[in-house]
């Protein structure tokens, strides 16, 4: 009787074994190059990094619209931690009303744009200051902010850019 049974437990285990190496022939071997394309989809991403425009100068070589760095802050809403000290962070770094730092803290979406072209040393200390709360979920994207040192004299000729860097009007 002890025979049988530790013979039916064997047989049962390997049964089970069998099984098991089965599945895993089938994933590894036989849907390998499937599960490679959907894991490569899920870990890479590709991202078009902006390019810096060129400086424009008038005929005696002093500049008239030329790219300074800049960063453009973004939230994963469901990876935020302390979102009331963030509301506060926007209101009183980014100059957001209460309404509107709460709308996007608290918009359940795995992205929302907080500020675009935010000037790099403010950008900076919104960090320091976010990483001393310990508020975790925000990202920073570098990228580049048009200046006009001389504000919006001849700017129709000059040219304007968006928020995303792409030309609206002029050169």
């Amino acid at each position: 009787m002890e025979i049988r049974r530790a013979l039916l437990v064997f047989i049962v285990l390997g049964i089970g074994a069998v099984a098991v190496l089965a599945r895993l022939f089938q994933l590894q071997i036989l849907e390998h190059q499937k599960w490679e394309g959907l894991a490569q989809n899920i870990q890479e991403d590709l991202v078009e990094v902006p390019s810096r425009r060129g400086t424009i100068y008038d005929r005696n070589g002093v500049p008239l619209a030329y790219d300074v760095p800049a960063y453009s802050i973004a939230v994963d809403n469901f990876r935020v931690t302390n979102p009331e000290m963030l509301v506060r962070l926007l209101q009183e770094e980014l100059g957001m009303t209460e309404e509107e730092a709460e709308a996007r803290v608290y918009r359940q979406s795995y992205f929302t744009w907080l500020a675009r072209n935010v000037d790099l040393d403010k950008a900076e200390r919104f960090r320091a200051l976010a990483q001393a709360q310990r508020i975790r979920g925000l990202l920073f994207f570098p990228t580049w902010k048009r200046a006009y040192p001389y504000g919006s004299l001849a700017i129709e000729v000059l040219g304007l850019v968006g928020v995303d860097g792409d030309g609206l009007s002029g050169l």
